[in-house]
């Protein structure tokens, strides 16, 4: 039955559900009891379906917004799992909090809609304007809309409308005040499980020897970054490696951020995430942003959708 009920519904809306979110009875129900709901396109990340880092859940929740702006549609958020957003972000311009009230997971009036890759971003013109769509998508697919619709919106301009950070994170940001005022670049690094950390999604481990060659490769380009940059006084480093900071305090100018370093998709850690959400802000709140990496290092879009925030000048620096 529940295999009927999915053909039907992607032969109607043009949408595609996975059997895993219609299977789902804590997600999805079926029933021809109960009323309609209001229109809504609602951005779900509840770990059902995307276990990426802050950047991917956030561009994926300011692309949904941009869909539901172009289109006139009130537009909510709904991310409890593995962190409940609120705690971090709250609304600025735009109220996105989803109330109990308005959730409806009845397949007769709502559905999902899987946003994976650029190939079934054509399915969204086909989406009927009176159900409650609940958007599941860790992709930046603003620019696509902006050709679709002739407009020109940008990922600063949207995050902006939807976001400023908690009391709960201002008040932790507000501790690096000072080094705020004076005046920073930041430069990232995403080493993975090059340094034997931790265990990450996947990459190797070098050799104790090979780790310090590497380290003392990144340290002599953070040194160059400053010298070109004389007219900033302050560095901040971001990196997933513990071992990393720590072999950087002999440079003076070079300041991290206290907490324990996780990949949020894989953590329910409190700790990590507050890392993590001030790692992104801070780094924001640079004059310039670096992401430095090689072949063996990742090159992390987080940093560079930092930077988009408040459109900060990025570069991108492989060696």
């Amino acid at each position: 039955m529940l295999d009927f009920i999915n053909k039907k519904i992607q032969k109607i809306l043009g949408v595609s559900l996975t059997t895993e979110l219609v299977l789902d009875k804590h997600l999805f129900s079926f029933s021809f009891i109960g009323k309609r709901p209001k229109p809504l396109i609602i951005s779900s990340l509840d770990g059902k379906f995307f276990n990426n880092g802050l950047a991917d859940r956030l561009k994926g929740m300011v692309s949904s917004y941009a869909y539901a702006k172009y289109n006139k549609l009130q537009f909510r958020i709904t991310h409890k799992n593995p962190f409940d957003l609120e705690l971090y972000l709250s609304p600025n311009k735009y109220n996105w909090i989803l109330q109990k009230e308005e959730l409806c997971n009845n397949l007769l009036y709502s559905n999902a809609v899987a946003i994976i890759d650029s190939l079934n971003k054509f399915r969204l013109s086909t989406l009927i304007r009176s159900r409650q769509h609940w958007f599941y998508t860790n992709i930046d697919f603003i620019d696509y809309l902006n050709e679709k619709y002739k407009k020109n919106f940008t990922y600063s301009q949207l995050y902006q409308e939807l976001f400023k950070p908690s009391a709960y994170l201002q008040s932790h940001l507000d501790t690096f005040k000072d080094k705020i005022e004076t005046g920073y670049i930041s430069i990232s690094f995403r080493f993975m499980q090059l340094m034997g950390d931790f265990k990450d999604i996947r990459g190797i481990t070098l050799s104790e020897t090979e780790q310090k060659t590497l380290i003392g490769q990144c340290i002599i380009i953070i040194k160059r970054i400053h010298e070109e940059n004389k007219h900033i006084p302050l560095v901040l480093v971001t990196s997933d490696s513990q071992k990393f900071i720590q072999e950087l305090s002999d440079l003076n100018y070079v300041f991290t951020l206290p907490g324990e370093i996780g990949h949020i998709g894989h953590n329910n850690n409190e700790a990590i995430m507050l890392k993590t959400f001030l790692d992104y802000y801070m780094i924001s709140y640079a004059k310039k942003v670096y992401m430095v990496y090689n072949d063996q290092m990742y090159k992390s879009q987080f940093a560079k959708y930092a930077a988009q925030i408040s459109d900060t000048t990025y570069i991108e620096l492989k060696f």
